[in-house]
């Protein structure tokens, strides 16, 4: 998959739109086998995500609706909001306790097995980066590690229309 910018922005309108919060959000449960599979499937999806996201310290809204719209779309609207609010304060916890490198080394192995998981990973974290109109040099510094951690530091760099 060639990663362009104009898909990106186009992945980030469409994301945002679908990440707008819910008048009546539906309650989480992980109880059902399809919910607990959803949740583990996405997670790594939603971790790299929120790697990004927060790699210049404050998490914006717009950012949130973004990583929302992709939690609805990977899951089918399986997962809406409270899903990803309990994401959000699990990747926060898990971050602030281990380094930088080691939870970009924990992601990519997560990612690593299918080709179509890294390339899927690559597009998300640069549709987050751009998510609030403006791509901050911490958050790039984010997509690249991770990037070359996935042996895709090109595709990201294309993706983002980098030299």
């Amino acid at each position: 998959m060639k990663l362009d910018p104009a898909r990106i922005e186009r992945l980030r309108e469409h994301l945002l739109d679908r990440g707008a919060p819910s008048l009546a959000p539906r309650a989480f449960s992980g109880r059902s086998p399809q919910v607990a599979a959803a949740y583990e499937r996405v997670r790594p999806f939603a971790e790299a995500m929120f790697m990004v996201m927060s790699a210049d310290g404050a998490i914006s809204v717009r950012e949130r609706d973004v990583l929302r719209g992709a939690v609805r779309i990977l899951t089918e609207d399986q997962l809406g909001g409270e899903a990803t609010d309990r994401m959000l304060a699990e990747f926060e916890a898990s971050w602030a306790s281990q380094g930088r490198a080691e939870g970009l080394d924990r992601l990519a192995s997560e990612l690593w097995s299918e080709p179509d998981d890294r390339q899927l990973a690559v597009a998300l974290v640069a549709t987050i980066a751009v998510a609030d109109d403006r791509l901050d040099p911490a958050e790039l510094d984010a997509i690249v590690e991770l990037a070359e951690r996935l042996g895709l530091k090109q595709q990201a760099q294309d993706a983002l229309a980098l030299p």
